[in-house]
């Protein structure tokens, strides 16, 4: 699971998930949390109107800097531990499966919106960013994705290239339409074997332009080795 934070009149799977159980300290400054057998805290930063919220177990810190103590303890009170966040990206990578309709392409031609979960190429599959593509530029991926050769991406030459941690995916790609249920597609390309993209049936190739536009919505970066062509 991951933390997010938000004000109380926001509406987002923050406010929708289960409140995290609190301890209030007697000591001044202190806040801590314990939930699922993990244990985080609220500290004061530097200034009595900032406060770090830190899970370290799962890598998760959130820094809030406020002149304002009742919005800071607003934000602080509103953490949640959730499990997917507010565009449907799970916290953790999720593992390759078949989508329950399997599409005609690799994913439905009338897909309209698609969103982007990153998770790096990390064997520990935590969320690193998300983010929703823009209507014109998900028509064009959603093309792309579909008109890709079949198949995986050619391997780097092992004298170019080593792997040094397990091949996972980079980031899973959620094509739906018109509010339907998405369909998952898994791209790997920063490694230097089994590149592409993977619909849990189906495989295709990955090429530069497809990463680009997926990963230009994030502001985010990446890299991969040498050519995917």
């Amino acid at each position: 699971a991951m933390v997010a934070a938000s004000k109380p009149s926001h509406s987002d799977a923050a406010t929708s998930a289960t409140p995290v159980p609190t301890t209030r300290p007697a000591r001044a400054g202190g806040i801590f949390f314990v939930t699922r057998g993990q244990t985080s805290s609220v500290r004061s930063v530097s200034t009595p109107i900032a406060a770090e919220l830190a899970v370290p177990s799962r890598q998760v810190y959130l820094i809030v800097r406020t002149t304002d103590l009742a919005e800071r303890a607003a934000i602080v009170d509103t953490a949640r531990l959730i499990d997917v966040d507010q565009l449907g990206c799970a916290a953790d990578r999720p593992p390759v499966a078949a989508p329950a309709d399997p599409p005609a392409g690799l994913v439905p031609a009338e897909s309209d919106t698609v969103r982007v979960c990153s998770y790096g190429g990390s064997p520990d599959g935590r969320l690193q960013a998300s983010g929703e593509l823009a209507a014109a530029d998900a028509a064009v991926l959603v093309q792309k994705v579909n008109a890709a050769p079949q198949g995986r991406n050619p391997d780097v030459p092992a004298d170019q290239c080593l792997e040094t941690e397990p091949v996972v995916p980079d980031a899973v790609l959620l094509f739906s339409a018109a509010g339907g249920e998405p369909t998952p597609v898994w791209i790997t390309f920063s490694t230097c074997t089994a590149r592409g993209m993977d619909n849990g049936i189906r495989q295709a190739r990955i090429d530069a332009e497809i990463v680009n536009l997926a990963y230009a919505v994030l502001e985010f970066g990446f890299g991969y080795n040498g050519s995917l062509d």
